[in-house]
């Protein structure tokens, strides 16, 4: 069970960690810039190492795939897959690296989403890539060659959002292009959940976990939305979820202090362990 420390900004990153992993945490979620920051100097990246096994919690992070068209982040996305497997092979501790893919032609950014795939093979780190606006049709028709280590990271919040909306939005059009029956527009019960997840081309690897009004991608806490995370907690473990389960919650999105941020997060946690612990 993880949280993503990018939210947090009212703390450093190893503050961070001790702090997520003091109150019941065992896995830490890194923003991709902030991460490579830390890992591209051998000062840095060795403390923020030390940091993570001492407080024990596994490492996650979320990155991008650039714009085609902004060449400088694409030849520094090279430099940054090379950096962050450099400290992978020398610490062990990065378990998922998982990435955004928002171009549309995805013919244009394929040749970096398979160098990240090449470049971690064999290095204990899963690559996924996240499913939304990411579709089944558009992975499987990259022409990709996935390895035992690639996957896909499963966004509940926007699946809430997707699942839910009816009629013409556009979040409904990329939630069903390419998935197929019965994921139907204005059903987001548990187990149109189950559904999606299930029909998924490629493992599971981590979930981001937040809620929403059926509609907008607020990026709220569990509690507060209209995706039934009770259900959905019990439907995970039926269907044998081993992954990482992250927290994305934007407590700068409603308004929350630091603190106030702190508070609703470990509430969520609690929720969280007391559904999955439920019959």
């Amino acid at each position: 069970m993880g949280i993503t420390i990018v939210h947090f900004p009212h703390r450093s990153v190893c503050e961070n960690i001790k702090f997520f992993a003091e109150n019941g945490f065992d896995a830490i979620g890194f923003y991709g810039p902030q991460f490579y920051d830390d890992v591209k100097d051998s000062t840095t990246g060795k403390v923020l190492a030390e940091t993570i096994e001492k407080c024990g919690v596994a490492a996650t992070v979320h990155h991008m795939i650039p714009k085609p068209e902004n060449k400088e982040a694409c030849e520094n996305f090279y430099d940054e897959m090379k950096a962050m497997k450099q400290w992978q092979e020398e610490y062990g501790l990065l378990h998922v690296l998982s990435f955004d893919v928002w171009i549309l032609d995805k013919s244009k950014v394929a040749p970096m989403m398979q160098h990240a795939i090449d470049t971690f093979a064999g290095t204990g780190t899963k690559i996924a890539f996240e499913d939304f606006p990411l579709n089944t049709y558009e992975l499987m028709q990259s022409g990709l060659s996935f390895s035992d280590e690639s996957g896909i990271l499963m966004d509940f919040g926007h699946t809430n959002a997707r699942l839910s909306t009816a009629g013409t939005n556009q979040n409904c059009f990329l939630a069903n292009r390419g998935e197929g029956a019965p994921l139907m527009p204005g059903d987001n019960s548990v187990e149109a959940f189950r559904m999606a997840f299930l029909k998924k081309p490629l493992p599971v690897f981590e979930l981001h976990l937040h809620n929403n009004n059926g509609i907008d991608d607020q990026h709220d806490f569990i509690e507060n939305g209209t995706a039934d995370f009770r259900g959905i907690a019990k439907m995970l473990k039926e269907v044998g979820f081993k992954g990482i389960a992250s927290f994305e919650a934007g407590p700068a999105l409603h308004g929350k202090t630091g603190e106030e941020a702190d508070k609703a997060t470990i509430e969520s946690l609690k929720n969280w362990k007391k559904w999955l612990s439920e019959d």
